[in-house]
């Protein structure tokens, strides 16, 4: 069953441990809802680390941040 845009947000603001995404296609996996990439909830797992001033997205590979983790 797909879960709605609500139903998504309210579990990673309630359990972000696990939304720590170690790539970024885990990450836009866990951001699609309706079969697009929702653009509030990759906002909501930003801050998985901090790198120079800039939000990470991922622990490893390409990262938001511009960085490769």
């Amino acid at each position: 069953m797909a879960e709605t845009h609500q139903e998504k947000l309210d579990h990673v603001r309630n359990h972000p441990e696990q939304h720590r995404h170690q790539e970024m296609n885990d990450l836009i996996r866990c951001c699609i809802v309706d079969g697009a990439i929702d653009g509030m909830l990759l906002q909501e797992h930003a801050g998985t680390g901090y790198n120079h001033g800039r939000n990470c997205d991922v622990m490893s590979g390409p990262c938001g941040c511009g960085g490769w983790h």
